[in-house]
């Protein structure tokens, strides 16, 4: 009887071990974002509270033609860390992010400059929610690659010599996008809207073209699925006044609700847009990324973008607990267009399972 009772117990805790990984809360936090203010030393520890990050991103606030930075768990253990975006030198490189720790990261004086306020954010591996991945090209179109789970976004940085898009550029894509499309998070009218990049967010993987299957290239990423507790995947339409040559007004506000159970934590977007804000849809293609988080240090308007201005304003407001705001332009993206455009597609995910 002792023996069966046990056996009993064991069987149920198996039941709700597996329940609680599919639907309920995670037992620990998925994501942890904050700030900095630099101080100007080197090898300078940031403390996360979070254990065993498989990815970072650091990105300086101040409004400079700058990119932010990230590094996966995939990248060894050594000083390197890798631009978000294209520069004219290397894309990975040292005195950046140097280390990655269970509760901390180690940031060099190039991201750590006095008095310039920092902001990051950090990832665990989730089981069946999150994974980072690196594949080498193999030539072939279209080629799969491998997940433990079936994805709902995916991110990915292309080869730094890449020959048919920007060398270094980071792509998006989630199914609320059209069919076949990435999104750079690039800000340049060259790059956005490829078709021969990530193409399908399929069971257990994604699908990848030529433009990012290039034979002896390294692609690197990470893959997230949505969830109750964990996030969702988002897409909002402009609603704003009108387009000319300002875009809608920065008045012109948009309420974005995030459906799912959870308590918001952090959005990151990337934006369809035209340069000149002049049609509505993608015609002349721009693309740029941004974030925000319940933890940085920035006014409630403020919203991060990278390469080129990550402290815009107006832009994400009143984060709350299930949802934020989107303004009109002007923004800082590209001079012009804003997040809530008339008629225009706006593409992100929203974080729900929190920093602890």
């Amino acid at each position: 009887m002792i023996g069966r009772l046990i056996l009993a117990l064991c069987c149920l805790a198996t039941v709700a071990e597996a329940a609680q990984r599919v639907c309920a809360v995670p037992p620990v936090a998925c994501i942890a974002s904050g700030s900095y203010l630099g101080d100007g030393t080197d090898d300078r520890t940031i403390p996360t509270a979070l254990d065993n990050p498989v990815m970072l991103f650091v990105a300086r606030q101040t409004n400079v033609p700058d990119v932010a930075y990230w590094r996966s768990d995939t990248m060894g253990a050594g000083d390197t860390s890798c631009a978000m975006a294209h520069l004219s030198g290397a894309t990975c490189t040292t005195n950046r992010i140097q280390a990655m720790t269970s509760g901390s990261f180690q940031v060099g004086t190039a991201l750590n400059t006095l008095n310039v306020t920092y902001n990051w954010y950090a990832w665990r591996d989730i089981p069946d929610h999150m994974e980072t991945f690196e594949y080498t090209g193999n030539g072939t179109s279209p080629r799969t690659i491998a997940l433990s789970f079936t994805p709902d976004w995916c991110g990915m940085q292309l080869a730094h010599d890449n020959t048919a898009f920007l060398p270094d550029g980071f792509f998006v894509r989630s199914d609320a996008m059209p069919a076949t499309t990435s999104f750079t998070i690039q800000a340049n009218a060259a790059t956005a809207g490829e078709t021969d990049l990530i193409t399908a967010l399929t069971t257990l993987g994604f699908i990848v073209q030529s433009g990012a299957n290039e034979s002896g290239k390294t692609y690197r990423g990470w893959c997230w699925k949505a969830g109750d507790h964990y996030g969702q995947v988002l897409h909002w339409t402009g609603t704003g006044s009108g387009l000319n040559a300002n875009c809608a007004n920065a008045a012109d506000v948009q309420t974005v609700t995030v459906p799912g159970a959870g308590t918001l934590q952090f959005v990151m977007f990337t934006a369809c847009t035209a340069v000149t804000c002049d049609g509505g849809a993608c015609g002349t293609h721009f693309s740029a990324t941004g974030w925000r988080s319940q933890q940085t240090t920035a006014p409630s308007a403020a919203y991060f973008q990278w390469p080129l201005q990550p402290d815009g304003t107006g832009q994400i407001q009143n984060l709350t607990s299930s949802s934020f705001d989107v303004a009109g332009g002007p923004s800082q993206i590209g001079g012009g267009a804003g997040l809530n455009d008339l008629g225009r597609n706006y593409y992100g995910f929203a974080i729900m399972c929190g920093a602890p």
